[in-house]
């Protein structure tokens, strides 16, 4: 049986785009790519957080509001 690979070693697969002849240097460009998708894997996982959770606040802002009408 197979293992399946991730999405972010897809994306490391896909970004590959040179040729090192040192094995040094292509060990830490692919820790460098890693450390980098990795990041805007986080962000856009924050930034999805961030909204969700200002879109409840406005809602809670919105109902509070009302109430003291």
């Amino acid at each position: 049986m197979q293992r399946h690979t991730s999405g972010i070693e897809r994306m490391i697969k896909k970004e590959r785009r040179f040729h090192t002849k040192n094995s040094e240097k292509r060990v830490l460009a692919e820790k460098s790519l890693e450390r980098r998708l990795r990041s805007q894997d986080l962000c856009s996982k924050l930034k999805a957080i961030m909204i969700k959770k200002v879109r409840l606040g406005l809602r809670n802002l919105d109902r509070s509001c009302n109430l003291l009408k």
